[in-house]
């Protein structure tokens, strides 16, 4: 079976580098714009079925990509619950002395003020990821896309893939993903994706 496994489009929240993992944001202009540009480009295998997180802007970005496919909500594939930190960046917490305490708290995010402890999070979305195949398989799909959220395909490709990397070593642009081969037996068997390719292209930050 083969998998499209995307992240939503551009928001205004990720051009602002926002801490939006919860909050509801559409597509911008620019997101819809390439999108459009990408799909000129052929970027998109065709699928038979979808599953899609909940978050509207993802709901969007299927709706451009894979009109007329039918699909299904799988409300754990939605993105981290940042907490304190929703509709923030950066520079406009950096001089707050709670958010300064939290930095120095930790080498690496284990949690979030107000929202997600991370290991929650990947294991939710791994789950949820296992889940869309089992239902997959069990349907006799040939295809079908996954889409979801830079932290939702981060969480599933750092458990999963192989060669294997860091959850932040995963990062893809909007729009972009990864397409996966699985053969039903070979997942249930080890849970590896071994044969996997990129759609569009890998970014160095992350913007959620």
């Amino acid at each position: 079976m083969k998998v499209i496994f995307l992240r939503h489009g551009k928001t205004a929240g990720n051009i602002q580098k926002l801490y939006n993992g919860s909050t509801d944001d559409p597509l911008c202009d620019e997101g819809i714009k390439e999108i459009a540009g990408y799909i000129d480009e052929s970027w998109y295998p065709k699928v038979d079925f979808a599953y899609i997180s909940p978050l509207l802007r993802c709901r969007q970005t299927k709706g451009m990509i894979y009109p007329g496919v039918p699909d299904k909500i799988v409300s754990d594939l939605r993105e981290c619950n940042f907490g304190r930190l929703e509709g923030k960046n950066h520079q406009l917490l950096k001089e707050v002395l709670w958010y300064q305490q939290w930095l120095e708290s930790q080498k690496e995010v284990i949690s979030y003020p107000g929202g997600e402890k991370v290991q929650y999070f990947k294991v939710r979305c791994q789950d949820a990821f296992s889940y869309c195949l089992k239902d997959a398989f069990s349907k006799g799909y040939e295809s079908i896309a996954v889409v979801a959220h830079g932290g939702t395909i981060m969480a599933v490709m750092e458990a999963y893939a192989y060669p294997q990397r860091k959850f932040h070593e995963w990062v893809v642009g909007n729009a972009c993903g990864y397409q996966l081969v699985l053969e039903q037996k070979d997942w249930e068997r080890q849970r590896r994706f071994m044969d996997l390719k990129l759609i569009g292209h890998e970014i160095e930050r992350y913007a959620r």
